[in-house]
């Protein structure tokens, strides 16, 4: 996420947005099936809405500690399918 983030700044809570990338760039979701903040059925909502890629992988909420591979494998089909 670093690598895309703005810094926060007084301009984000006063300017107006943009359409939101998901929008208008092709996107990918793990689907974490034992995440206990945001719900399986939630994360698939968000999913569908920004029309992503979606894989799913059986992991709490913060997969890139206990999946690593999965993770990387979803980054890799992404890097992949834009190349």
């Amino acid at each position: 996420m670093a690598a895309v983030q703005r810094p926060l700044s007084v301009a984000s809570f006063t300017d107006k947005e943009g359409v939101p990338a998901w929008k208008m760039i092709p996107s990918w979701y793990l689907v974490c099936t034992d995440d206990h903040m945001i719900p399986p059925p939630a994360q698939e909502l968000m999913a569908k809405r920004m029309g992503a890629t979606v894989q799913s992988v059986s992991a709490s909420h913060a997969p890139f500690v206990s999946h690593p591979q999965e993770v990387a494998d979803i980054i890799a089909l992404a890097a992949a399918s834009l190349a």
